[in-house]
């Protein structure tokens, strides 16, 4: 093997060793970014609220087949997969409006699952690979039975996946995953 192609083989070993330890860097950092306090997703809550309340709104008017509208598709139920707003059978100028909420809010997606209505948005969505926290807040007619007074330092524990919630307002909570 000629000198260039050792050197070569060796830069590209090299470029390959850099990009796997910029993945684990990034891998560590999504994972153990911190929960926001209460009062930044309180206050991220109350400068939202009317443009939730009206995402809620009009996904609850949408046919029950559509369970969620993300920033580029409609989600639809049975199966499970998503679609285009016109295969839904959704106006342009309706998702239109779904999207400039959404954008105008930060929201990267409201679904609906149960009895409540999910929107990802500000904190929400971090981890990688399904790792991290999932944060979103929720509209629900009924208390859920894993209410907390507080997300503050609240940690994820080794046993699975546990859901909990606090209570932000009336029928609105934030749901926290971790």
């Amino acid at each position: 093997m000629s000198i260039a192609m050792k050197k070569l083989r060796r830069l590209g070993c090299g470029l390959v060793c850099l990009i796997v330890l910029i993945g684990i860097m990034g891998f560590g950092f999504s994972i153990f970014k911190k929960v926001p306090s209460d009062a930044e997703l309180a206050s991220f809550f109350v400068q939202h609220k009317k443009d939730f309340v009206t995402l809620v709104s009009m996904l609850s008017s949408e046919p029950s087949e559509i369970v969620g509208i993300t920033r580029h598709h409609v989600m639809l139920k049975e199966p499970w997969h998503q679609v285009s707003h016109q295969e839904a059978n959704i106006s342009t100028s309706r998702f239109d409006l779904y999207q400039k909420l959404m954008s105008k809010n930060d929201v990267q997606q409201v679904w609906r699952h149960d009895a409540e209505t999910l929107i990802a948005a500000g904190f929400s969505g971090w981890g990688f690979a399904s790792k991290g926290p999932r944060l979103a807040y929720v509209y629900r007619q009924d208390a859920p039975s894993n209410l907390v007074e507080t997300l503050d330092g609240i940690k994820k524990h080794d046993s699975g996946w546990t859901t909990v919630y606090r209570r932000l307002a009336n029928h609105w909570f934030i749901r926290l995953t971790l």
